[in-house]
């Protein structure tokens, strides 16, 4: 049986993390925080849990990236931020808090 590296460890917690903010689970996404799992962290397309968030109006976790932190003037590769994929895709509620 293959070991686990760190980095592979590290890469998995991200990957849950962000997968976490897509889905709107509150719950799972708050996990790899607890591993010290930075809130701030880009995907491939440069997008942040922040922007998951908001492009699917998942409002709660919108706010808690929020109070982490994250940064509201960041584009992804197609130059959106968040608060244009929430306004773009009418989700109100999580577009106010942006």
């Amino acid at each position: 049986m293959a070991s686990t590296s760190r980095e592979d460890l590290k890469h998995w917690a991200d990957e849950i993390f962000l997968h976490s903010a897509k889905a709107g689970s509150l719950l799972l996404i708050k996990s790899p925080l607890m591993l010290h799992v930075s809130p701030h962290i880009l995907d491939g397309e440069r997008q942040t849990a922040l922007m998951y968030a908001a492009l699917d109006g998942h409002s709660d976790i919108v706010q808690l990236m929020l109070d982490l932190g994250v940064s509201i003037n960041i584009y992804d590769r197609n130059c959106w931020s968040p608060l244009m994929l929430a306004a773009w895709n009418g989700h109100v509620q999580s577009a106010q808090l942006l």
